[in-house]
């Protein structure tokens, strides 16, 4: 019953990732105080955060994160569905004045019992229209009628996300949750492409235990690393699936 069980493993869900042990470990205490909060026969729902900051460049699991969280939190009771919507900045933005505030409730309505991920974020940044949906969701987010009823991640470039916190004070309230995606190590694309390689029926056993090839692969990842463009995990998958 999901209404009264936290849900599977966080680490479970997240075992083909590299990385992310601060959203892991966020999850794992959301875990702990749903079961504690239940086991009292109360409703954890205040003490669990719905809204997120995910800051870091492309590739670094951002949107798969978003799914991982969409299928926890409703083992955990509090979706309908692990549903998760899937959006950029721009289908909150109207085109003409007064059109952008009901597209941004509509989106909100359809994305309750879901989550709603909203890409490229700095685009809420580039305009009086933007601004308009900025200020409305401020105030969805603080409604009763979308308040813990949805989980929102809005999900950008770290200095895209620290601008935009900066010229809408009221996201800091309501998205205090902030989740950094750090580009991937050397040794982080090793371990990504061997994982993405099993994940593929390619058997890599005896491959992680030769340490020149581990050696060879850090040093590969490194220099490719530091090209323009570098699509970090994106790029690693890519590798894999054409050996």
């Amino acid at each position: 019953d999901r209404a009264t069980k936290p849900g599977g493993s966080v680490e479970k869900h997240f075992e083909d990732f590299v990385g992310c042990e601060a959203l892991i470990s966020r999850l794992r205490r959301c875990q702990t105080v749903v079961k504690n909060t239940k086991s009292r026969g109360k409703d954890p729902r205040e003490l669990i955060p719905f809204t997120f900051l995910f800051c870091g460049p492309l590739g670094t699991g951002k949107t798969t994160a978003a799914k991982r969280i969409g299928q926890i939190f409703y083992e955990m009771g509090f979706l309908a569905t692990p549903e998760v919507m899937d959006r950029s900045a721009t289908h909150l933005i109207g085109e003409y004045v007064g059109h952008t505030g009901p597209k941004t409730t509509k989106l909100f309505d359809s994305a309750l019992g879901r989550v709603l991920f909203i890409d490229e974020s700095y685009k809420l940044d580039e305009g009086s229209y933007t601004r308009e949906a900025v200020v409305e969701m401020i105030n969805l987010l603080g409604s009763e009628r979308y308040r813990k009823k949805l989980v929102v991640i809005l999900a950008g470039y770290q200095k895209d996300i620290h601008q935009l916190m900066a010229t809408n004070p009221g996201f800091t309230s309501r998205l205090p949750e902030v989740i950094n995606f750090d580009p991937l190590t050397p040794g982080q694309c090793a371990q990504l492409l061997f994982k993405r390689m099993v994940a593929l029926d390619i058997e890599t056993e005896e491959l992680e235990q030769s340490t020149p090839l581990v050696s060879f692969l850090e040093a590969y990842f490194g220099k490719i690393s530091q090209l323009p463009f570098w699509g970090n995990g994106r790029d690693v998958g890519t590798l894999a699936s054409s050996i």
